[in-house]
């Protein structure tokens, strides 16, 4: 039995392509309207990028799964995109664990910050220094 069919019937392949685009498309819209969410319902804020390239994230999915978006290679789509979520992922996370960007010295965090100023008493800006000069 051959895949090829008349012009007015669409053939198997064509069939589970469509098939494979909306199971995963939806799998990635669902993935990406719970990190949507749970953007919304964190004490610390989300940036409004963040949330603007998860939105973006979603359209792309829903696109895939509708067949607005032409899939040629599924392994490189699908793959990119599970990266760019883990990336999204990671970051909604980093922002619940309510870690401070910048660290005050005070008498919290003085038996931290001495050691590190004993061993660099000039700061740590030759590290960057050392960076950018590798860099370029």
């Amino acid at each position: 039995m051959s895949d090829a069919t008349s012009s007015g019937n669409m053939s198997r392949v064509e069939q589970a392509r469509r098939r494979y685009n909306l199971i995963g498309g939806s799998i990635l819209t669902a993935a990406s309207l719970v990190l949507l969410a749970t953007s919304f319902l964190l004490h610390n804020p989300v940036p409004l990028t963040v949330r603007a390239a998860i939105i973006i994230f979603a359209a792309v999915s829903i696109a895939i799964s509708s067949g607005l978006l032409r899939v040629q290679n599924p392994q490189d789509v699908y793959g990119g995109m599970a990266l760019i979520l883990l990336a999204l992922t990671a970051y909604v996370a980093k922002q619940s664990r309510g870690m401070p960007i910048a660290v005050e010295s005070n008498d919290q965090t003085k038996p931290f910050i001495e050691p590190i100023e004993y061993f660099f008493p000039h700061g740590l800006a030759f590290l960057v220094e050392d960076f950018e000069n590798a860099i370029i």
